[in-house]
This record gives C-alpha cells, sequence and structure tokens, in this order.
C-alpha cells in the first residue's frame, strides 16, 4: 500500500533517526513551532508499507553550519526569522 506519513524532525544539528520503510520520497516539509517551544521540521514522505524497514537519518542546520557530505539537501525554511532553516536526508 502507498500512503504518506508525517515525521517530526527538530532543529539541533543533531543526526535524527527515523523508523521507515525503505524508498522514502520527501513530497512536502515544513519548519513548525514545538509545544516544548522550540522548532522542528514536520516531513510527510510518501512510503510504500510493504517494504522492508530501515533507519533512515535527517538533519537540520542553520545557513553556515557544517552538514556531512553523505547528506543531500531536502527543503529550506525562512520561517525562522531571522534564521533560515536546511532540512538533509542521509544518503
Amino acid at each position: 500500500m502507498r500512503t504518506v506519513y508525517k515525521y517530526i524532525v527538530p532543529v539541533n544539528d543533531d543526526v535524527t533517526e527515523i523508523d521507515a520503510p525503505i524508498g522514502l520520497v520527501p513530497v512536502h516539509a515544513e519548519l513548525v513551532g514545538t509545544e516544548m517551544g522550540g522548532r522542528a521540521f514536520l516531513l510527510w514522505m510518501d512510503v510504500e508499507t510493504e517494504r522492508a524497514m530501515k533507519k533512515h537519518k535527517f538533519c537540520v542546520t542553520g545557513t553556515g553550519h557544517p552538514v556531512g557530505e553523505n547528506f543531500r539537501h531536502v527543503a529550506s525554511s525562512t520561517r525562522g526569522v531571522p534564521f533560515v532553516w536546511h532540512l538533509w536526508e542521509g544518503k
């Protein structure tokens, strides 16, 4: 079955691991405030639920902050003014 799942990736310069089916495809990402006062990206992914599970790595960094070479850019947001945040997915 194919569907869309939502995942939460905190804004903290750390790598977040998400257990999800192999073959995720990002469809939308949005920066939001959290109940704890911090920020997080809400990430909606197109998933095939019958596929095997694996750990997917995501990271959020600010402009000019380093990110590992094995990460690809997924989305950016200016909603955290005056900062711009960037969501990365590990390869």
